[in-house]
């Protein structure tokens, strides 16, 4: 549900909630942060500060997915995430869409339990 929504969401209305997401980030344990940040470092891979579409795409890869799935997950991560709509994510559109897809997890655990 969190994914559809922020999907749903017009420009303005996303920028606003990403705004939200990083505060959320902010309010995690010190750990947390570490962890999001060596990941967006591990993906950016020329060291410039943003994810451009081939860096996630080689680093999906090199985690088993396919050249063709990880073209197509990132085609999909990008035309969500990436709001200034520059052809890259810089780290605060990175960490809306980890925060996102680790709710959207959360909602698929949790409705497993509660539908069992």
């Amino acid at each position: 549900h969190v994914l559809l929504e922020f999907t749903a969401l017009k420009q303005g209305e996303k920028q606003g909630r990403l705004d939200e997401l990083v505060q959320q980030i902010d309010q995690r344990p010190d750990l947390l942060k570490s962890y999001i940040r060596f990941v967006f470092n591990k993906f950016d891979r020329n060291g410039n500060g943003t994810l451009h579409q081939p860096e996630v795409e080689a680093c999906l890869v090199s985690e088993g997915y396919t050249e063709e799935r990880a073209k197509h997950v990132v085609d999909d991560f990008f035309s969500v995430f990436d709001l200034d709509d520059s052809g890259e994510l810089n780290e605060s559109e990175f960490l809306a869409l980890h925060v996102i897809l680790v709710q959207s997890i959360d909602e698929v655990l949790i409705s497993d339990i509660t539908e069992k």
